[in-house]
């Protein structure tokens, strides 16, 4: 009676090294197509799918411990057999022999079937592998603290930049994305490289006021020209010392207050021409910012730049783009 529970146990444990590399040949085996219909579909077996998808690392992790565990337990059973029957024998026979079936049914055939029959075999192996994936949690996480040192950023689930590149031309290319489409995708991208340079209003095109000016003259001129916001100087144009708003301005007059415009005016950064805008946008959102005075490498005024530059330079001309597009 043993000895069938032994083969029974031994039997299994082959299914399920066949389950879990069959499930892993099917996950990298599952085509644009495949993954595009577990996506629309609705099912919890889907849900189940897309959300290994999006993590690829945690799914390799569960099916690689999976593997290891049975495949262990799988070689002790024989050895144990073979070594009642066989003596010290049985254990060079049990690693032959286990080697041969798990070569055999637990990797050949069930990766075979993995490449042939993808979409089936994930569709299967998706929900069983979440319950797995809980029970080995502890250990999973061990193996990811351990890749983290062997290879630091290794087990990133998120997707890189470069693979996003990759999905947006293939979906140009196919018809799914138009092509502002991909090009507003591209530059989102590329925001951590755009330099502030390439965005900023340059020096010689700047509106600004000398910081003398009084208010109501300014107010005027102000509303005139349609700006909210205007760089003020002293001495001379290059030399900027803040901003004012024009509801600052309006205030001032409606209050009967006179003055100049150096009196109502706002503090403003100076940032070098070679900052990025991605990084310059983070500032802007955190200090609650809207404009800054571009300098260049020798300190003199490079130009200015708003917020509505940083994201115009992102987004801006390819709407523009969209619109003759669309008027074609």
């Amino acid at each position: 009676m043993d000895m069938l529970l032994q083969i029974l146990s031994l039997v299994g444990l082959l299914f399920l090294s066949a389950f879990f590399s069959g499930s892993e040949t099917a996950f990298l085996s599952l085509d644009t197509g495949e993954r595009s219909k577990f996506e629309a579909e609705r099912s919890l077996i889907s849900k189940a799918a897309v959300f290994w998808m999006a993590r690829p690392w945690r799914f390799l992790a569960t099916v690689v411990l999976g593997n290891m565990a049975v495949n262990t337990f799988a070689s002790s059973i024989a050895a144990g057999m073979l070594w009642e029957a066989f003596g010290k024998e049985g254990i060079l026979l049990a690693t032959l022999c286990m080697t041969w079936l798990i070569l055999l049914f637990g990797e050949t055939v069930p990766k075979s079937l993995g490449v042939r029959r993808a979409e089936a075999i994930f569709r299967r192996a998706a929900l069983p592998l979440m319950f797995f994936s809980w029970l080995v949690f502890p250990f999973r996480e061990l193996l990811r603290s351990l890749m983290s040192l062997v290879t630091p950023g290794a087990h990133n689930e998120g997707i890189t930049e470069e693979e996003l590149r990759t999905a947006v031309g293939i979906g140009h290319k196919e018809g799914v994305l138009e092509d502002f489409e991909r090009e507003l995708i591209q530059n989102i991208l590329r925001v951590d490289r755009m330099a502030v340079r390439e965005v900023m209003t340059p020096r010689i095109e700047i509106f600004s006021l000398d910081a003398e000016l009084p208010v109501e003259e300014a107010g005027r001129i102000m509303t005139q020209k349609g700006f909210s916001r205007v760089p003020i100087w002293e001495g001379d144009e290059d030399h900027i010392v803040g901003y004012v708003h024009i509801k600052d301005v309006l205030k001032a007059k409606v209050g009967g207050c006179g003055g100049k415009l150096k009196d109502i005016a706002r503090n403003v950064d100076f940032v070098p021409e070679s900052k990025r805008v991605g990084e310059l946008l983070r500032e802007f959102r955190r200090g609650r910012k809207h404009i800054a005075i571009v300098v260049d490498e020798y300190g003199d005024l490079a130009g200015i730049v708003t917020l509505e530059d940083l994201l115009e330079g992102v987004v801006g001309w390819i709407m523009d783009e969209r619109e003759r597009w669309r008027n074609q």
